[in-house]
């Protein structure tokens, strides 16, 4: 694509000047078996399987004076005791995953420029059948890429002034258990300023502004309730906090609000946005926390929502770590008569034998209610 052969001349037109360079490559490879009691997540036809899971992957990194590259893929090859016709193993059939992110400094330390490619596999529907482990049911493949050139500089003392573009372009394959295309492919530009602010060793301040233009690529095809078509800009003001209050308590908040602007529709909406979170290590292995937060989102494929999340946990890291996770939420969705509640758990463990070989565990239960558009309660 066009977008790599613009990198690849990036690569080389600053390798003439390298002073030094460092270069990393990690191959490994993760080996997994698992108990499912419903691979296709259906109430009425529950089947069980046993899944043997092979995921062979690199990680590579590239540090110079002047660019910065990190890449990481894998491939998850899986065989299903019984049910074989599920078995994807071989190119073109097996799940996978890539990223890709380079920053270069094309001026000093003042001008940047950071791209990132991420592929992989995401749920359809964020509120709708699914599972940590799901491999069947409401997934699509996606591809996010972003360029973010940037300025970066020192306004004043201690304080920090970051300008920005982000452009993102978006894509989605088709669904997993379907033909059709899975998401609402676009593009999105972003402006963005910043400023930031430390006070001291344990407080900092954060100011932030931008304005976002997002543009489906068939915009034809994405319809919103009353007939207009979804498109929109947003603007957000945003104010940050973060304390480090003592050696073991972390206060971290924010407050801002945002602006929708829709095209086509004649409809403007704004909501308060914000966040706040208490980290206290409690000993030098337990450690507790809380968060919650208020945001805007876009979904995959049924427009923007309005979401509050919150969540506990306590975590023991020793020789090995542990972390209990109580979560909740509600997802209110602007262009479609939806409104989605979660509530839920999740425990989660490693043991680690060496650097290279280790245990790793999740049990998670999560109860999800649906009001309005399709109606649907499950677990």
């Amino acid at each position: 694509m066009i977008w790599r052969l613009l990198f690849l001349t990036l690569i080389l037109s600053l390798s003439s000047s390298l002073a030094y360079a460092r270069f990393t490559l990690t191959p490994g490879v993760d080996l997994s078996v698992e108990y499912d009691d419903n691979i296709f997540l259906d109430d009425d036809n529950e089947q069980d399987d046993v899944i043997t899971i092979v995921s062979p992957n690199v990680n590579l990194t590239w540090e110079t004076a002047r660019l910065d590259v990190s890449m990481y893929a894998s491939v998850s090859m899986e065989k299903y005791l019984d049910n074989s016709d599920e078995d994807r193993i071989g190119a073109g059939e097996s799940e996978q995953a890539s990223s890709l992110t380079a920053l270069a400094r094309l001026y000093r330390e003042l001008f940047f420029l950071r791209v990132s490619d991420t592929y992989s596999r995401v749920p359809v529907d964020e509120g709708g059948r699914g599972g940590e482990s799901n491999r069947t049911v409401n997934l699509t493949d996606s591809n996010n890429l972003q360029v973010n050139p940037y300025l970066q500089f020192e306004l004043m003392k201690e304080t920090q002034m970051q300008l920005g573009y982000t452009y993102t372009n978006q894509w989605y394959g088709n669904q997993s258990d379907d033909e059709g295309d899975a998401g609402d492919d676009y593009e999105s530009h972003l402006y963005s300023a910043s400023l930031t602010k430390e006070f001291s060793s344990r407080t900092s301040m954060t100011l932030s502004g931008s304005h976002e233009e997002y543009r489906p690529k068939n915009a034809d095809e994405v319809i919103v309730a009353d007939g207009g078509v979804y498109e929109f800009d947003q603007e957000t003001a945003e104010f940050g906090l973060s304390y480090q209050a003592t050696e073991r308590l972390n206060l971290q908040g924010s407050f801002g609000h945002t602006w929708v602007d829709y095209y086509e529709v004649n409809e403007k909406g704004d909501k308060d946005i914000w966040s706040a979170s208490v980290d206290y290590e409690i000993t030098s292995n337990y450690t507790v926390g809380t968060q919650y937060t208020r945001s805007i989102d876009i979904s995959v494929d049924d427009g923007l929502s309005k979401n509050d999340r919150y969540s506990a946990y306590l975590e023991y890291d020793d020789r090995f770590t542990i972390n209990f996770t109580l979560f909740g939420g509600t997802s209110d969705y602007v262009e479609i008569d939806r409104e989605d509640d979660t509530y839920g758990g999740s425990l989660s463990g490693e043991l680690p034998f060496n650097d290279k070989v280790g245990v790793t565990g999740l049990l998670r239960y999560t109860n999800f209610d649906r009001t309005g558009l399709d109606e649907e309660e499950y677990d």
